[in-house]
């Protein structure tokens, strides 16, 4: 009587699944992460160590879902913006580049924020800014209105208007959503602009702590310019609210 021949069938199977296993893994190992580019500039008021130093937990979070790119050199930022493909934003994290003598540099970010790409400012961005640099800074290299106001405390609710120049997905809603919160003492102070149309602003101010009435203030705003987006928080100390804004400005649909 002849032997039966053994089928392979179960055999095939586990290597059809193990292959596929493992391209799944291969094609997830390949996909890299999207690019943050951290500019700081050499004669900032505030040195990038101290960033890393006041920033530690932030940098974190944000590292979880970028690969970051720290950068003091100017040409090392333009040779980064040059490459837009697998930049998600460009973080300025001091205010340095609201010098005079930074002006052209300011004006290479704000062309590449209009072919397209992110450009936020923040951390310690408001350390050390004085009005003059920065109302200039607004004016001649991004044409907005936005104005120094004041640095100090003050009490913050999101803007839950429609806004008409960014169109707001829902979880990012619920990502920068705090509803009310006042912000005080020296570890809670926020640079605050001025002249911010109601449109741009992710949080607004309704009373100033030690200050007067202040128009259209806000101490987080977007805008789009362009085919881009410009993003400013100016929460100078309070790191707990720094990641889910960039965040949420980071994955922006704009409409």
């Amino acid at each position: 009587m002849p032997k039966r021949r053994r089928t392979c069938s179960s055999s095939s199977s586990l290597t059809a699944s193990a292959m596929q296993t493992y391209q799944t893994k291969t094609k997830t190992k390949t996909q890299p992460k999207p690019r943050l580019l951290l500019l700081s500039l050499p004669d900032s008021p505030i040195p990038f160590s101290a960033v890393r130093g006041r920033y530690t937990d932030f940098l974190k979070e944000l590292k979880d879902k970028y690969k970051l790119i720290e950068t003091t050199d100017t040409y090392k930022a333009i040779e980064e913006m040059a490459k837009p493909s697998n930049l998600a934003a460009v973080l300025v994290v001091d205010g340095g580049i609201v010098k005079p003598e930074h002006r052209d540099l300011g004006l290479i970010l704000a062309f590449y924020a209009r072919a397209g790409g992110t450009v936020l400012l923040g951390c310690a961005f408001g350390s050390g800014v004085g009005p003059p640099d920065l109302n200039h800074f607004f004016q001649m290299i991004w044409d907005l209105p936005w104005r120094y106001a004041f640095c100090g405390e003050l009490e913050v609710h999101t803007n839950t208007n429609d806004c008409t120049m960014i169109n707001w997905d829902k979880n990012i809603k619920d990502k920068i959503e705090i509803r009310e919160m006042l912000l005080e003492g020296d570890d809670h102070t926020a640079l605050v602009l001025t002249n911010v149309p109601i449109d741009d602003q992710v949080y607004y101010c309704t009373t100033e702590v030690g200050w007067g009435c202040v128009s259209n203030a806000s101490p987080a705003a977007v805008v789009k310019v362009g085919r881009g987006v410009l993003g400013y928080a100016g929460f100078v100390n309070a790191e707990g609210w720094l990641a889910p804004v960039y965040l949420a400005l980071c994955d922006l649909k704009l409409s």
